[in-house]
């Protein structure tokens, strides 16, 4: 049996985090980006295709651990404190940033994990 003390459950939160905090600096990299060559459209394809990664990375973890810590600025030691102090947030929020289409609001998450027009 799986026990919280086995270190596949540790490797799991941490592969998550990871990738999440890739998920961050790709976003604020992006989003902080001025006189680039990507064009507008693209810029917040990529962006929102991160957040859409980060959103199922935390559907996965909240289906896991129920309520989990939600990060969304970059793993720094500049804002290490900030990192810990993220709020805990539900399933039902977790999606709510995910933009499709010129901006319109995604819908909310549901158990079937649905994106698109």
């Amino acid at each position: 049996p799986i026990t919280p003390s086995d270190g596949r459950v540790s490797d799991a939160w941490e592969a998550a985090y990871r990738t999440i905090s890739s998920g961050n600096m790709v976003i604020d990299i992006l989003e902080t980006m001025e006189g680039s060559n990507i064009e507008e459209y693209k810029r917040a394809a990529y962006i929102n295709e991160a957040k859409a990664l980060r959103c199922l990375v935390y559907y996965n973890l909240s289906q896991l651990w129920g309520s989990v810590p939600y990060v969304t600025i970059p793993d720094d030691p500049d804002n290490h404190d900030e990192i810990q102090q993220s709020p805990i947030y539900s399933t039902q929020t977790l999606c709510s940033e995910v933009h499709y289409h010129g901006g319109r609001q995604s819908p909310p998450c549901r158990s079937t994990f649905e994106f698109g027009p």
